[in-house]
């Protein structure tokens, strides 16, 4: 029979928090988006403007662009951290304290930032956080991993016997017994070792040939050291890197080949999305540097990517912290966009899997064991 195991079970107050912190990040994403594709219309504009008039806000000499750009930023830094907020729940649930911490560090900025989108939804999600540090769920959580099974008492071992001795003459005992006389047909001994008349016969064991000596004894088969196997965790680690990296690396790749095509086409798009571009100082050829600069900058870092996860899922612990410093750097970046796409939460809501999974117990467990 199976042991019963000893883990605790989930309270329902940690099931229905994370459920509501999961489901509520993913209406956050939509209302950023949401926001961010009307922040161009009349009503945006009219909504802001009374900010504008604030005598604060006017001697400083912000514009409405500026504001816009401010939005548009806020708005970004909350669908990111309601994307990682949606990823860390399945973490959550799986009775991950370092997940919950994360969690709980990333409502803080979700709510802030959400009020330029929708607070109702940012403010759900903070109060399902926050519930977790209280009642069964804290108890929960701080009981720690899963809890080891008691060992299982050794079997007493039984005595070995006492070696036997053949019993010499002592002074109790009487004189040796004497050798049998032979069997009729058997062989002689031969007149050398046969003993003088007259005197009595002590019988010993015949001498052993070296090469019936058994071997020294090998290692126990069970002995053997057992190669662990690699973790499911750095497995989907390293296949979400392979598949960002070459998603983008031909995203980018083929950007530029169309850049190179057809520059004036793009040219004329870029002035169209910013026409300050321009007043900014920014010429045509700086443009379109900046554009190879940067894309080739971003095909390396891909390849890179892609090769450092090779090199984890060889188990190289160098690689382990080169890929995590890459997929740091990732997170930032993302944070950081000021493009006014959904579409860029998407690599954001990869990189901060991968990096949960990336740090997971098991991963380094395995790493280390080398």
């Amino acid at each position: 029979m199976s042991e019963p195991s000893t883990t605790p079970s989930r309270p329902p107050q940690v099931t229905v928090a994370c459920g509501i912190a999961m489901v509520g990040s993913v209406f956050v994403v939509l209302a950023v988006w949401d926001r961010i594709a009307g922040l161009h219309t009349i009503d945006t504009r009219e909504t802001l403007r009374p900010w504008l008039d604030d005598p604060v806000l006017r001697k400083s000499g912000i514009t409405m662009a500026d504001l816009l750009v401010t939005v548009k930023i806020i708005s970004m830094i909350a669908g990111a951290c309601a994307a990682a907020i949606a990823v860390l729940g399945f973490q959550t649930l799986r009775r991950s304290r370092s997940a919950r911490l994360v969690m709980s560090v990333l409502a803080v900025p979700m709510f802030l930032a959400g009020l330029a989108a929708d607070g109702i939804f940012s403010s759900g999600v903070a109060a399902a956080v926050a519930t977790l540090w209280f009642g069964p769920a804290r108890v929960w959580f701080q009981d720690g991993a899963t809890t080891e099974k008691p060992d299982r008492p050794a079997a007493p071992s039984a005595p070995s016997a006492p070696r036997s001795t053949p019993p010499g003459p002592g002074p109790s005992q009487g004189p040796s017994p004497e050798r049998p006389p032979p069997t009729p047909g058997w062989l002689a001994p031969p007149a050398s070792s046969q003993a003088p008349p007259g005197t009595r016969y002590a019988w010993a064991p015949p001498p052993t040939s070296p090469y019936d000596a058994p071997g020294p004894p090998g290692p126990p088969r069970s002995a053997r050291p057992i190669r662990p196997t690699r973790p499911n965790a750095l497995l989907g680690a390293c296949l979400l890197v392979w598949t960002f990296c070459l998603m983008t690396a031909l995203l980018v790749g083929g950007s530029l080949a169309v850049l190179a095509a057809d520059s004036a086409t793009v040219l004329d798009r870029m002035h169209e999305q910013d026409p300050q571009l321009a007043e900014r100082g920014f010429s045509d050829h700086d443009l379109l540097v900046i554009g190879y600069v940067t894309g080739s900058l971003v095909i390396v870092w891909s390849l890179a990517a892609g090769a450092l996860a090779v090199v984890v899922f060889l188990r190289h612990r160098w690689g382990w912290y080169a890929l995590l410093v890459s997929t740091i750097g990732v997170v930032i970046l993302t944070l950081l966009a000021t493009f006014g796409f959904i579409l860029v939460l998407i690599p954001l809501a990869a990189a901060v899997t991968t990096l949960a999974l990336l740090v997971r117990p098991e991963v380094k467990a395995w790493l280390v064991s080398r």
